[in-house]
């Protein structure tokens, strides 16, 4: 049997604490045959969009379910956890580590996964087999950057250290604890007994602020002292000199640093890796990041452009005069979105500008194609692909405007390449009222996976 289908208003809806499979098999081809929902002038082909259920969908009974990352998932029962792989095959079982998932450390990321012993609570990590590849250690530690470097403490966290992915760890130089002038610290690590707190006090008679986590780069980072930012190495081995009032992350070979002119005016510019200017000290707002060649500047005074966007030898190469709905202004994967007139359009690395739209594949009555061009977006490209959302309802389009993942779902999370899988929740109509299904969608939006809730007669 083909995969059944699944209907806003299917008489056979999906209920929660059932087995799914069962389920499947007992509906039958009568699920296939459920109403269809038309809308006027919609032609015999212009079928509502569908949601499936694979027929062997794999079940969980979780209490929550997280996304997807490098092709594995974290599943959580009560306070236990366990890693999954995109088939639903147990990789690391319940019980065995506490694996943490949170907004800083998201599961795998670069190869590997922090990990809890369930004993100690101390941490360290696993590869994506579930092997143990640095032991549980520490008290706190970070996901392991592109670099192949984490941030890590000591089980007291009282000091903190780089460690690599041999386990190998090097102090934490003090260059990275910031002064009390500094900006406040962003970064917060997960402590053993879940809480997540601010970083840890560094022992640094001079402060003893935290810091703010450096983002390493083409293998420097800023680090202050004296009041004022240079960049440094991981050993602490001063790169390019303190002379700037800030400086952010390298990025395509360029960053952007605050320098103070014989003025006493704090303007913006970029530098090379050797501390050479490359872009001229001008910008009197921070800029944006280089990313495929380009950076989002902005002007002081914004009577006649909101933003634009210049190159590598500081030539402005797009202007954008509209207020766009996007915060995400950067260059990714070759695009970047601006405002045209109230809708998003696509601007790419020649300059052309083209209209984002969604072929939804139907025609309407004259066999014109039914195109989508308002809609909400999450303003991020990644791997090919935006998440966009319409009248309430969430799916993906890659940059062409083809749909990847139905603009169907109550919900939608982040869609791995890898797993090829992303979160998503569904809404279809019960007995009494309406059921959320919850799982993992495939790129034909069919459910993989899905959280089975139950729920005790006590």
């Amino acid at each position: 049997m083909k995969n059944s289908k699944l209907f806003i208003q299917s008489p056979f809806p999906y209920f929660p604490g059932t087995n799914l499979s069962a389920h499947i098999k007992k509906a039958g081809t009568a699920i296939l045959l459920c109403a269809l929902l038309s809308a006027p002038g919609l032609s015999l082909a212009q079928k509502e969009p569908e949601v499936t259920l694979a027929p062997d969908v794999v079940s969980f009974q979780v209490d929550q379910l997280n996304d997807f990352h490098e092709g594995y998932a974290i599943i959580k029962r009560g306070t236990a956890s366990s890693l999954i792989d995109a088939k639903g095959n147990t990789i690391i079982p319940f019980g065995k580590y506490q694996l943490e998932s949170t907004d800083l450390t998201e599961g795998f990321l670069n190869g590997y996964c922090i990990v809890r012993d369930a004993k100690t609570g101390l941490a360290g990590y696993v590869n994506n087999t579930g092997k143990l590849v640095v032991n549980c250690l520490y008290g706190s530690a970070t996901p392991f950057d592109k670099e192949g470097y984490a941030v890590v403490s000591d089980k007291n966290n009282a000091n903190l250290f780089f460690i690599s992915r041999d386990g190998k760890t090097t102090p934490f130089p003090k260059v990275f604890f910031y002064t009390k002038k500094a900006i406040a610290p962003t970064v917060a690590l997960t402590e053993a007994n879940g809480v997540t707190k601010s970083l840890f006090k560094a022992k640094d008679p001079r402060d003893g602020m935290p810091s703010i986590l450096p983002d390493f780069s083409e293998g420097m980072a800023a680090g202050k002292e004296d009041d004022q930012f240079g960049y440094y190495n991981r050993l602490g081995k001063k790169i390019i000199a303190n002379k700037y009032e800030n400086a952010q992350p390298f990025s395509d070979g360029l960053a952007a640093v605050a320098y103070k002119n014989q003025y006493g005016e704090v303007k913006w510019g970029f530098i090379d890796k050797a501390g050479n200017p490359v872009v001229d000290y001008k910008y009197s707002l921070q800029p944006g990041d280089f990313h495929n060649g380009f950076a989002v500047v902005y002007p002081a005074d914004k009577t006649q452009f909101q933003y634009a966007f210049i190159n590598k030898k500081g030539d402005v190469f797009y202007q954008v005069k509209d207020k766009g709905k996007n915060d995400h202004k950067d260059f990714q994967e070759g695009f970047a979105f601006v405002a045209n007139k109230g809708n998003l359009d696509l601007l790419d690395a020649s300059g052309m500008l083209n209209e984002l739209t969604i072929n939804t594949n139907t025609t309407d009555k004259k066999g014109n194609p039914v195109l989508i061009k308002s809609f909400d977006y999450a303003n991020i490209i990644d791997n090919g692909n935006i998440m966009v959302s319409k009248s309430g309802k969430h799916g993906i389009i890659n940059t062409k405007g083809n749909i990847v993942i139905p603009i169907e779902f109550e919900s939608l999370s982040y869609y791995d390449p890898v797993a090829k899988l992303a979160k998503a929740t569904y809404k279809v109509k019960a007995k009494k009222g309406t059921e959320i299904i919850e799982g993992y969608v495939n790129a034909s939006g069919t459910f993989i996976m899905v959280r089975q809730v139950t729920k005790s007669q006590w």
